[in-house]
């Protein structure tokens, strides 16, 4: 049997696959869980956000949805209500 008590242990491999742009799932994985569970809110209001942001910083609408998702992340918690 192999002494194996000396050896490190080798890191282990992870990736992370995200669909951002809805080639590998129909829709947008977004809207099926992050928009209303963290960003906490409807898909409309949430693409008509990205929207407005993206005309008036005269930006990438995919930029823009891209940092209000990290901005909504990023928020404290809110509880929804019963």
């Amino acid at each position: 049997m192999p002494d194996t008590a000396h050896r490190r242990p080798q890191p282990l491999r992870a990736a992370i696959v995200y669909d951002f742009d809805g080639t590998l799932a129909r829709g947008n994985l977004q809207e099926r869980s992050f928009i209303p569970d963290i960003a906490g809110m409807k898909h409309a209001d949430f693409w008509m956000e990205v929207k407005r942001l993206a005309k008036l910083e005269d930006a990438d609408e995919i930029l823009v949805y891209m940092h209000l998702m990290l901005d909504r992340a990023r928020a404290p918690v809110t509880p929804t209500p019963a």
